[in-house]
């Protein structure tokens, strides 16, 4: 039996074979801040393996977190107003404004419509329950 398992353990690629193991385990030094960047095996992006856990990292992710901070300062606002007694209908628009402003969105009427009718696997994505 020459079957050979690898354990990490502390930050140690550990290589033990049924030949040694009875008298104990062969031990190599790995790099404990290495940082692989390789393809993402679920999306195909490139993607950042540390600790077998994988991070996302898109070419524009400041633009996005930017973005993101945005629509979250925006719903801040219309808690703000909501806060302050301004009527609810008024801060909500003025939110949703603010955040198509951001995300670059408008409505143009019947666009989703036509793709829905092109797509209809995405109705499903879109439709509210009744």
């Amino acid at each position: 039996m020459s079957e050979e398992l690898e354990v990490r353990v502390s930050g140690l690629d550990a290589k033990e074979t049924a030949a040694n193991a009875a008298g104990g385990f062969v031990a190599e030094q790995a790099p404990l801040s290495q940082t692989v960047v390789q393809k993402c095996p679920t999306c195909g992006g490139d993607a950042i393996d540390r600790s077998e856990f994988w991070e996302a990292a898109p070419e524009n992710g400041a633009e996005i977190e930017a973005k993101l901070n945005a629509v979250a300062k925006a719903i801040e606002n219309y808690y703000l107003a909501l806060d302050r007694r301004e009527h609810g209908g008024i801060a909500a628009s003025k939110a949703f404004q603010r955040i198509e402003e951001t995300l670059g969105m408008s409505w143009k009427r019947g666009e989703l419509t036509k793709r829905l009718e092109q797509n209809p696997r995405l109705k499903q994505i879109y439709d509210s329950p009744t």
